[in-house]
Formats: C-alpha cells, sequence, structure tokens
C-alpha cells in the first residue's frame, strides 16, 4: 500500500514540476516575443531618422551649391563694379556739370516713336549670366546597366546654365569617357558633343564614388535644346548611362515688365517700363517737362534714389542734362560692365538739388535675357577624342 501511496506522489509531483516548465516556457516565450517587436520598431525608427537625415544632407548639399552660385555672382558683380571705377574713376559729389563719362564707348541707340529697336550690344569679355529658374527641376535617374562600369547619379537643372548630379557614380575605367549631350532623339549616339566636367575640362572622366559635383553649361548652348545628357565613352561610341530631357522643359527668358515711373515733379510719368535683356530697359510714354536744373536719368542700389547713385547716357549714348520728353518710347543701355540685377532703381533725378523728379523700382533676379555681342567657345583642349560642338544654335539665345 505503501509503495502505490509513493508511485502516486511521484507522479503528482512530476505533473506539477511539467507544469512549472510550461509556464516558465510560455512565459520565456512571451518575454522574447517582446523583445522582438521592441527590437523591430527600434529598427524601423532608425530606418525613418536615417531616411530623414539622408533627405536633410541632400538638401544641405543643395543649398550650398546654391550658395556657391550666389556667392561667385556676387564676387563677379562686385569686381566688375571695381573695374568699371576704375575705367570711370571716382564721382566728385555735388557737381553742376554732367560726369565726363566717354559717350563713344556707348553706341547710340536708334528710336523710333511707338516701336522697340535694339542697339549693337557692347562687347564685355568679363559678362556672364546665370539665370535662376522658377525652381529646382529633376531630369531623372542616370540609366543604370550592370555592365555600363555602375553609372548612377540623380541629375537636376539648378539654373539655366547649372546642371548638379547627385550622387554620381563612375567606376573610372572606361577608355575615354565623357559628359554627353545631344540636340534630337531620346537615345545617346556618337553624334552628340561633349560637356566640360566640373572643373571645366574636356579631358576623360576619372572615378567619381558618392559624388555631387556642379557641371556649368557653356554659353553657347541653349538648354531647351538639350534632349539627352549620357556618359558617353568616345572611343568605343558605348553610352555608360544617360538621362532623357523632356522636349516640353522651357527655361525660355524674356522682357520683364516692371512697372511705371512714380509721378513726383517735373510732369515726370511713363507707361508700363520694359527690362528688355541685361543691359537695356525700355520706357514708353516717358513725359517730363524738361525744366529741372540738372536732371540725368539715374541708378543705384535700393529701391529709392539717393546721391549714392550714377549717371546713365539717355537713349542717344549722351550723358548732358536730359530734354523734354512728350510721350516718346526710348531705350537705355546701362554703361560698360553694369547690369540691370546690379541696380535696384532707375530715376530722373536732379544732381543739383538732389531731388527724385520719379523713379521705378527694378525687380531683383529677373529671368532675362543676357546682353552680348557673340556667344563664347569654352576653353578645350586637344588632346582627348571628344570634340566640343562649334555649330551655332540657331535657336534665340536664352542665356
Amino acid at each position: 500500500m505503501s509503495v502505490k501511496f509513493g508511485c502516486l506522489l511521484l507522479l503528482l509531483m512530476l505533473v506539477n514540476m511539467t507544469s512549472g516548465f510550461s509556464r516558465s516556457w510560455r512565459n520565456s516565450r512571451y518575454s522574447l516575443s517582446n523583445r522582438m517587436s521592441s527590437a523591430e520598431r527600434q529598427l524601423r525608427t532608425a530606418n525613418q531618422r536615417i531616411l530623414s537625415n539622408t533627405n536633410i544632407i541632400r538638401e544641405l548639399r543643395l543649398s550650398l551649391l546654391r550658395l556657391q552660385i550666389r556667392t561667385s555672382q556676387q564676387v563677379r558683380s562686385l569686381q566688375l563694379q571695381i573695374n568699371d571705377l576704375e575705367q570711370t574713376g571716382p564721382r566728385p559729389s555735388n557737381r553742376t556739370t554732367p560726369s565726363p563719362l566717354i559717350a563713344s564707348t556707348f553706341p547710340p541707340v536708334p528710336v523710333v516713336e511707338g516701336t522697340t529697336t535694339t542697339a549693337v550690344p557692347v562687347s564685355c569679355p568679363n559678362c556672364v549670366e546665370k539665370v535662376r529658374v522658377n525652381q529646382d527641376i529633376n531630369l531623372g535617374e542616370l540609366a543604370l546597366s550592370p555592365t555600363a562600369h555602375n553609372v548612377r547619379g540623380r541629375v537636376i537643372l539648378l539654373t539655366n546654365r547649372t546642371l548638379v548630379i547627385e550622387g554620381f557614380f563612375y567606376d573610372g575605367q572606361g577608355p575615354d569617357a565623357h559628359f554627353y549631350y545631344g540636340r534630337s532623339g531620346s537615345t545617346p549616339s556618337s553624334s552628340g558633343s561633349p560637356l566640360p566636367d566640373e572643373k571645366g575640362s574636356f579631358d576623360k572622366l576619372g572615378e567619381y564614388l558618392n559624388k555631387t559635383i556642379m557641371i556649368t553649361i557653356p554659353e553657347r548652348i541653349n538648354v531647351d535644346n538639350i534632349r539627352w545628357i549620357s556618359v558617353w565613352c568616345v572611343a568605343f561610341d558605348v553610352d555608360f548611362g544617360h538621362v532623357v530631357v523632356p522636349s516640353s522643359l522651357k527655361v525660355t527668358l524674356g522682357p520683364q515688365i516692371i512697372g511705371a515711373f512714380s509721378q513726383l515733379a517735373h510732369q515726370v510719368r511713363s507707361g508700363p517700363v520694359k527690362v528688355l535683356n541685361s543691359k537695356q530697359i525700355m520706357i514708353p510714354g516717358l513725359f517730363y517737362d524738361g525744366l529741372g536744373p540738372a536732371a540725368y536719368f539715374w541708378v543705384g542700389n535700393g529701391t529709392q534714389p539717393t546721391n549714392e547713385g550714377r549717371i546713365i547716357p539717355d537713349e542717344t549714348g549722351s550723358t548732358g542734362l536730359l530734354k523734354a520728353y512728350t510721350g516718346q518710347t526710348i531705350v537705355l543701355t546701362l554703361p560698360g560692365c553694369l547690369k540691370v540685377n546690379q541696380i535696384g532703381h532707375l530715376s530722373i533725378w536732379c544732381e543739383k538739388f538732389e531731388v527724385n523728379f520719379g523713379h521705378v523700382v527694378i525687380p531683383k533676379d529677373l529671368n532675362i535675357p543676357c546682353y552680348r555681342s557673340s556667344p563664347r567657345s569654352p576653353k578645350y583642349s586637344p588632346g582627348s577624342r571628344a570634340t566640343p560642338d562649334t555649330s551655332p544654335d540657331t535657336s534665340p539665345d536664352t542665356t
């Protein structure tokens, strides 16, 4: 009897131990499942943070490129102003006679009332413009092929003369690879022409590992006419990767209306003033009684005329006292290397008494064409088989 009782007791102990182990196993599984779920949530959070940081880094890189472009333009603008001052000399204050500007430098602009004419452009070797497009234009990704030297990257049109390639990869092993562009078709071919690299060189491309580079489009190229951009092997006529530029892309620049002259004194008034290009301003229906003692066309910084401005020639190229205007339409050409984007206003100003007879504010960042005598070709090193396109762009100049 005692043996049976002992066996029963042993059986009960085994059942209790098994039940305890089962509960412990279930608890361990539950705890492990919770830890795995927590780890998955943390991993998802980390991935989201990495993605967010990647986007922030991309925006910071683009902001840095924009800042570099603006800084280079401001430095060039200051250099041009210094060159201009060196040529004309400082302006004496409170003089009663006009500045001894060299009128022969500025050819007269023939104007017929009611019509618009264009002067012969003045050649200026230092004049280079880049006009911001309204927003960054994503042209797409460079086509990726496993056999095409691992080329990839995102192409962005930053200005009408600036391309940015983000995250650019190329192993540098191609025998004669260059940046190429074409004016027709959607498939790269040997009929295209080379673009300079980020250093302005036409030498064959080296290795790029996740680089963000900025390519300046030569001034003779109308960006509206580019149909594709490629990493192209000239030696074997092979496309390593390309992006197709949509035919609907238009970065066309044109004249901009900025408003009429304010009516302050001596019957000064006008129709809507139009900025024709980077150096010419058309004033339609201009009225002025011609009775000011020392009145000139006057430009300067800021939105209000001050005695810190300067005289510019009238529509005939003269810097003499202004005559009366009775509704004529005239075109003023800024002298030397002075550009529209370097001034904030145009006025009729009495220099003797420092009085503004009327003015118009010139907005910043106008999308207007460049004013120049002829397109210039980029520098080219003859050491490569890639030959720059020297044929003229037959479309209207929009740079």
